[in-house]
């Protein structure tokens, strides 16, 4: 009975809440960021939060909620990482998804990359070759961006952020050529070839005809 009396109550919130669905996201927070929460409930509000958005706006209240006071931020960042599990699932078992609130949280969640980075890569994993439009394509260039640099200065991580961030800066390349460029180049200092080439420059390449001309060489 709680699975389906808890996704009422959240589409409840939906519709009758505010324009930005504050309220609708402060449930889901407090069901999916809360680690002693019901298992069962985590699972519906993460699931919920996945099924509903069709615009930017619908997602203005959970990013409100990661610029929240400390405790209830907390709460933001969790369930961020278990909403985006859930859409992971739908969207890789065929069900429908509006992709643009997703893009747009995409790119507010990049401004938090010490705590949302790892489940921000799924993200843009999950979005950079399925959208179809520039302005889609355009709310990903920012923070496929801000993931690489991110993960270029955290040395002591794993290779795979910025293996994935060398990807999902090559496939927005176009909706900002100067400032993707720039991201590239910093694959090219002599510190970072010297100590990290190997791992990089196979990532890099496989992206060069993405990257593709007329746009600037790398190397002018």
């Amino acid at each position: 009975m709680l699975a389906p009396a808890l996704s009422y109550a959240l589409q409840d919130l939906w519709v009758t809440g505010q324009e930005d669905r504050l309220q609708f996201w402060r449930a889901v927070v407090h069901f999916a960021g809360d680690s002693g929460s019901d298992p069962i409930a985590r699972s519906v509000a993460a699931r919920t939060a996945c099924e509903l958005p069709a615009t930017r706006n619908d997602m203005r209240g959970l990013v409100t909620l990661f610029s929240a006071p400390q405790a209830e931020q907390a709460f933001a960042f969790r369930a961020f990482s278990h909403v985006v599990g859930a859409l992971t699932v739908r969207i890789e078992d065929g069900q429908a998804a509006q992709l643009t609130p997703w893009c747009y949280l995409a790119s507010e969640a990049s401004a938090h990359l010490t705590t949302l980075g790892w489940p921000l890569r799924t993200l843009l994993y999950l979005l950079v070759e399925r959208v179809t439009t520039a302005d889609q394509r355009a709310l990903l260039g920012e923070p496929a961006r801000r993931l690489l640099q991110y993960a270029l200065g955290q040395p002591d991580q794993s290779s795979q952020l910025a293996a994935a961030a060398i990807g999902f800066v090559a496939d927005t390349y176009a909706s900002d050529p100067v400032a993707s460029r720039r991201s590239l180049e910093s694959l090219l200092t002599p510190d970072r070839l010297r100590d990290h080439a190997h791992a990089d420059m196979p990532w890099l390449a496989r992206k060069v005809l993405t990257i593709g001309t007329p746009r600037p060489c790398l190397h002018t």
